[in-house]
Protein backbone atom coordinates (compact mmCIF):
# COMPACT_ATOMS: atom_id res chain seq x y z
CA UNK A 1 0.00 0.00 0.00
CA UNK A 2 1.48 3.17 -0.94
CA UNK A 3 2.06 6.26 1.04
CA UNK A 4 -0.72 8.15 -0.52
CA UNK A 5 -3.79 5.37 -0.16
CA UNK A 6 -2.94 5.25 3.45
CA UNK A 7 -3.52 8.89 3.89
CA UNK A 8 -6.36 8.88 2.18
CA UNK A 9 -7.91 5.31 3.80
CA UNK A 10 -10.88 5.99 5.75
CA UNK A 11 -10.88 5.37 9.42
CA UNK A 12 -13.50 3.10 11.24
CA UNK A 13 -16.34 5.47 13.11
CA UNK A 14 -16.55 4.87 16.36
CA UNK A 15 -19.37 4.76 18.84
CA UNK A 16 -19.35 8.99 19.70
CA UNK A 17 -18.04 9.75 16.55
CA UNK A 18 -21.83 8.22 14.65
CA UNK A 19 -23.81 11.54 15.99
CA UNK A 20 -23.32 13.67 18.67
CA UNK A 21 -26.99 13.46 18.83
CA UNK A 22 -28.48 12.60 22.26
CA UNK A 23 -28.00 13.63 26.43
CA UNK A 24 -24.94 14.26 27.38
CA UNK A 25 -25.50 16.35 30.41
CA UNK A 26 -22.10 18.44 29.70
CA UNK A 27 -19.93 15.46 29.53
CA UNK A 28 -17.13 15.34 26.59
CA UNK A 29 -14.05 13.03 25.67
CA UNK A 30 -11.39 14.31 27.79
CA UNK A 31 -7.37 13.67 26.09
CA UNK A 32 -3.99 13.31 28.53
CA UNK A 33 -1.76 11.12 29.21
CA UNK A 34 -1.18 7.56 30.30
CA UNK A 35 2.23 8.27 32.39
CA UNK A 36 3.95 4.63 34.14
CA UNK A 37 6.33 4.68 36.77
CA UNK A 38 9.13 4.40 33.72
CA UNK A 39 7.47 8.63 32.96
CA UNK A 40 7.27 7.56 29.03
CA UNK A 41 3.90 9.03 28.20
CA UNK A 42 1.64 7.64 26.16
CA UNK A 43 -1.57 9.82 24.55
CA UNK A 44 -4.90 8.45 25.15
CA UNK A 45 -8.47 9.88 26.12
CA UNK A 46 -11.19 9.12 28.19
CA UNK A 47 -15.12 8.74 26.24
CA UNK A 48 -17.98 9.20 28.27
CA UNK A 49 -20.27 5.93 29.35
CA UNK A 50 -22.71 6.54 26.35
CA UNK A 51 -25.67 4.52 26.80
CA UNK A 52 -28.87 3.85 23.69
CA UNK A 53 -31.77 3.98 26.15
CA UNK A 54 -35.58 4.45 26.08
CA UNK A 55 -36.77 7.21 27.82
CA UNK A 56 -40.58 8.23 28.43
CA UNK A 57 -42.37 11.44 28.67
CA UNK A 58 -45.19 11.26 30.74
CA UNK A 59 -46.28 14.60 29.08
CA UNK A 60 -46.47 13.25 25.35
CA UNK A 61 -47.00 9.96 26.56
CA UNK A 62 -44.60 7.62 24.36
CA UNK A 63 -41.35 6.41 24.61
CA UNK A 64 -37.96 8.32 22.88
CA UNK A 65 -34.87 6.23 21.78
CA UNK A 66 -31.90 8.94 22.94
CA UNK A 67 -28.09 8.35 23.45
CA UNK A 68 -27.78 9.19 27.14
CA UNK A 69 -24.16 8.86 29.21
CA UNK A 70 -25.13 7.47 33.21
CA UNK A 71 -24.65 10.66 34.72
CA UNK A 72 -26.88 11.86 33.04
CA UNK A 73 -29.37 9.14 33.92
CA UNK A 74 -28.37 9.61 36.93
CA UNK A 75 -29.17 13.47 36.93
CA UNK A 76 -32.79 12.67 35.02
CA UNK A 77 -33.74 9.99 38.07
CA UNK A 78 -32.85 12.56 40.46
CA UNK A 79 -35.27 15.73 38.79
CA UNK A 80 -38.03 12.86 38.93
CA UNK A 81 -38.40 12.09 34.95
CA UNK A 82 -37.06 13.10 31.95
CA UNK A 83 -39.94 15.65 31.47
CA UNK A 84 -37.99 17.67 34.97
CA UNK A 85 -34.61 17.19 33.68
CA UNK A 86 -35.81 18.51 30.05
CA UNK A 87 -37.47 21.93 31.60
CA UNK A 88 -35.17 22.69 34.36
CA UNK A 89 -32.15 21.78 32.14
CA UNK A 90 -30.20 24.63 30.40
CA UNK A 91 -30.03 23.75 26.44
CA UNK A 92 -26.14 24.05 26.61
CA UNK A 93 -26.47 21.57 29.12
CA UNK A 94 -28.62 19.12 27.23
CA UNK A 95 -26.85 18.99 23.82
CA UNK A 96 -28.25 17.22 20.77
CA UNK A 97 -31.00 18.07 18.29
CA UNK A 98 -33.17 15.42 19.01
CA UNK A 99 -33.02 16.13 22.64
CA UNK A 100 -33.78 19.75 22.62
CA UNK A 101 -36.72 19.08 19.60
CA UNK A 102 -38.10 16.68 22.69
CA UNK A 103 -38.11 19.90 24.93
CA UNK A 104 -39.74 22.12 22.46
CA UNK A 105 -42.20 19.18 22.61
CA UNK A 106 -42.70 19.10 26.19
CA UNK A 107 -42.60 22.71 26.94
CA UNK A 108 -45.44 23.48 24.28
CA UNK A 109 -47.54 20.62 25.12
CA UNK A 110 -47.43 21.96 28.78
CA UNK A 111 -48.34 25.71 27.66
CA UNK A 112 -44.78 27.25 29.21
CA UNK A 113 -43.02 30.04 27.20
CA UNK A 114 -39.18 28.68 26.76
CA UNK A 115 -37.48 32.07 27.51
CA UNK A 116 -39.52 35.43 28.31
CA UNK A 117 -38.86 38.17 25.74
CA UNK A 118 -37.00 41.21 26.65
CA UNK A 119 -39.73 43.42 25.93
CA UNK A 120 -42.22 42.11 28.46
CA UNK A 121 -39.62 42.82 31.06
CA UNK A 122 -39.21 46.33 30.68
CA UNK A 123 -42.94 47.43 29.62
CA UNK A 124 -43.57 45.49 32.87
CA UNK A 125 -40.93 47.71 35.12
CA UNK A 126 -42.77 50.80 32.96
CA UNK A 127 -46.05 50.46 34.29
CA UNK A 128 -44.67 49.84 38.17
CA UNK A 129 -42.69 53.04 37.50
CA UNK A 130 -46.25 54.73 36.48
CA UNK A 131 -48.02 53.49 38.90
Amino acid sequence: MSLAERVLKVRPVRKWQLSLDGMFGGKTIKFGYNKPKSNHKTHRLWLPNIQFVKLYSETLGKSTKLKVTTSCLRTIDKKGGLDNYLIKTKDEEIGGKTALALKAQILAAKNINPRPSPLTKTKTKAKAIKN
